[in-house]
């Protein structure tokens, strides 16, 4: 019998951290459960899809001086109930005797040391005035992701908040159901005066820029860039704000990246597509640009989303002062149209018609009073940026216009 012990509070928050990245089923059934693993005293919890895994941990008291140990735990069994126990101290014990093996070809009982156990054991967690007890896998079938040193590349140190902003920025041009390998997920492009982050579905872009010191070894021409999936990199928005303030270490091997903050490590596999060439499609020399209140001009395509279905537009005309959004749809028999003030200094007049639910998300991203909408011509991509940003730091979404001139 192992036992040990482990603060409700303490094991609830890194249960409820980590289930989110643990798939409900998985072609590898070990794969949809926590992995729990104690070594030198410390209890490893670590769950993921085979995309990418998280890992947190906490320091085993004294008494409990246990062996390393590894075993499997179902989610359904303890998140909810650990979750609902006021906080105390749950005792852990770990009947190792009791371990059923599921291999037939031996009646001889392995220890779960042997480096290709393969069975179930009993877990029993007693708290104040009860207990719960039930199956354990142990297994050595969990499939971790590799990061071998000797395929080390490159480490990068910065803010989590930093890191955290350029998620949440990216996430407006994020889809999940993308059938383009190449735009799933977060690029990162390290330049020795810049950090570059940009995500793209096709039909919108967001591109983050940062300025700094991030190779500060490199010659002006060097840069290094890999991305992250996009199961990743959403989890990892999420993730982030609890941790502002605190610094992160990004380790990128070969075909694997490792985030560490604190006591969480987060490891990812990479896209081996290469992402597009994103410079090529950003306009230059904008020729015109209308300002806009943000929080207005939000409001008013929120408010017109009852109207129109999501693959639907909404159709801007610029006046000299003003600019009219009109929304119609001619199977209901509806349409919807508003103004809004806006400053047109090259008096820009043609008619456009934007994606109501990709430029909503465009505009979420605009934390300025005011937004731009700039545009070359009508025939290119109109660019949708912010009227001010924190010094070092430029954010660029792009849309393309449909119906141009309708």
């Amino acid at each position: 019998m192992i036992t040990f012990k482990v603060p409700s509070g303490n094991l609830s928050a890194v249960l409820q951290s980590i289930v989110r990245a643990v798939p409900p089923t998985h072609t590898n059934p070990i794969m949809s459960e926590f992995l729990f693993q104690i070594k030198d005293n410390v209890l490893y919890i670590t769950g993921g899809s085979g995309v990418f895994q998280i890992t947190d941990s906490i320091a085993l008291s004294a008494e409990s001086n246990v062996k390393d140990i590894f075993f499997s735990v179902n989610p359904s069994d303890i998140v909810d109930y650990v979750k609902d126990l006021p906080e105390q101290p749950l005792t852990f014990q770990f009947d190792d005797s009791a371990i059923v093996l599921q291999n037939d070809e031996t009646e001889e009982r392995k220890d779960i040391f042997d480096p290709t156990p393969n069975g179930e054991g009993q877990l029993t967690i007693l708290f104040d005035e009860g207990e719960i007890s039930f199956s354990v896998s142990v297994s050595d079938q969990y499939n971790a992701i590799a990061t071998p040193e000797e395929k080390l590349v490159d480490t990068f140190h910065f803010d989590v908040d930093m890191l955290s902003k350029g998620l949440e920025y990216t996430s407006a041009s994020l889809d999940s159901n993308t059938q383009h390998a190449s735009f799933a997920g977060v690029h990162f492009a390290f330049f020795p005066d810049r950090l570059e982050m940009v995500a793209t579905n096709g039909f919108v872009l967001t591109l983050y820029t940062v300025q700094g010191n991030f190779l500060p070894s490199a010659d002006s021409n060097q840069s290094t860039a890999f991305t992250l999936p996009e199961s990743c990199a959403t989890y990892l928005k999420s993730f982030l704000p609890r941790y502002l303030g605190e610094e992160v270490q990004i380790t990128r091997y070969e075909s694997s990246i490792k985030f560490n903050i604190a006591t969480v490590e987060i490891i990812s596999t990479l896209n081996e597509s290469p992402f597009p060439a994103y410079h090529t499609i950003i306009p230059q020399d904008i020729e015109y640009e209308l300002e806009l209140k943000s929080s207005i001009l939000l409001s008013k395509v929120r408010r017109m989303n009852k109207f129109m279905k999501e693959d639907e537009g909404v159709i801007f005309t610029p006046g000299e002062n003003s600019i009219e959004l009109l929304v119609h749809s001619e199977a209901t028999n509806r349409h919807a149209k508003e103004q809004i003030a806006l400053s047109n200094p090259k008096g820009f007049n043609t008619r456009f018609e934007l994606n109501n639910m990709r430029f909503q998300k465009l505009l979420g991203n605009i934390e300025s009073d005011t937004v731009l909408i700039q545009i070359k011509d009508i025939t290119r991509s109109f660019l949708v940026v912010p009227s001010s940003m924190p010094e070092g730091t430029t954010l660029i979404n792009i849309i393309s216009a449909i119906n141009q001139n309708s």
